[in-house]
């Protein structure tokens, strides 16, 4: 899935965290915790079934039961001094 993060007007590319939701079996999914290709616009997310399912019972289960991506984007705008 495709994130489009554009109407937050981010100026660089921000820390994303994002979380999954649903009415229920949301937790059968794995995978999704991981933030890719992020840009200051836009980052993907990757699901994938951890428990033996295809792809289309597990697209199914995802629709029935409302699954979403949660996240906010925390702008780095000061370096850490560890």
């Amino acid at each position: 899935m495709s994130v489009n993060t554009s109407r937050c007007n981010f100026t660089s590319t921000p820390l994303y965290i994002i979380s999954l939701a649903g009415v229920t079996y949301h937790w059968d999914a794995g995978g999704y915790t991981t933030v890719s290709s992020p840009t200051p616009n836009s980052f993907q997310v990757y699901a994938r079934p951890i428990i033996p399912r295809t792809i289309l019972s597990f697209f199914d289960y995802s629709q029935t039961y409302n699954w979403s991506v949660n996240w906010f984007g925390i702008t780095r705008t000061t370096s850490l001094v560890m």
